[in-house]
């Protein structure tokens, strides 16, 4: 196993979801309460949690091979 994919693609993942969570809370926080905040908690858990799932995924394809 190559953990230099595996890290890579984790950074990958985390940096495209907390940006993606960032603009979802920030349009949804503007809709629903006239007040554009980003809620960075619920971003950070959202990438956090979902970088490591598919980086632990990309880990299991790349021993399978």
């Amino acid at each position: 196993m190559n953990i230099r994919i595996v890290f890579w693609d984790f950074v990958a993942n985390f940096s495209l979801t907390i940006v993606v969570a960032a603009i979802v809370t920030f349009l949804w926080s503007l809709i629903a309460n006239g007040s554009g905040k980003i809620d960075w908690e619920t971003s950070f858990v959202l990438a956090l949690v979902l970088a490591t799932v598919l980086a632990s995924r990309k880990s299991q394809e790349l021993k399978g091979k």
